[in-house]
């Protein structure tokens, strides 16, 4: 699994560093999955970083990636915005692999458990998800 956390501004660079550690965890036996975070106050990345974004899940999903995940963590209508946007990257994308946005990370992570083993047997729960995003914070 790959796990990032967008915090205030998502720079292009930062997408690269996600890229290559995709390309790292395809190495390792076992379904491919990524889990992101974009904190409530972060900016809503601009025309060009969500392009970049786009072509990540397409890299993503050529690396045999199995399902993706988002959350944004925070409330309102700016958080509903910024979760229809990043739907909209993966309608974009046209990825062969589900992607999807919530608003908690307990969520998602019940989602991806899910996902991931429904493609493949794994021992990874969704308590380990949530506690690996912890500990990455």
């Amino acid at each position: 699994m790959v796990f990032y956390v967008w915090r205030e501004v998502t720079r292009i660079e930062a997408i690269a560093l996600v890229d290559a550690e995709v390309d790292i965890a395809r190495l390792e036996p076992g379904p491919l999955a990524i889990f992101g975070v974009v904190e409530a106050d972060a900016e809503l990345p601009p025309a060009d970083v969500r392009a970049r974004l786009s072509e990540a899940l397409r890299h993503f999903g050529e690396l045999g990636g199995i399902a993706s995940t988002l959350t944004f963590e925070g409330r309102g209508f700016r958080a509903s915005a910024v979760r229809g946007v990043a739907a909209g990257l993966a309608v974009v994308a046209r990825q062969p692999f589900p992607h999807r946005v919530f608003a908690t990370i307990s969520e998602a992570a019940g989602w991806l458990a899910s996902a991931m083993a429904a493609e493949q047997p794994t021992t990874i729960t969704a308590q380990d998800i949530v506690t690996a995003i912890a500990a990455l914070r």
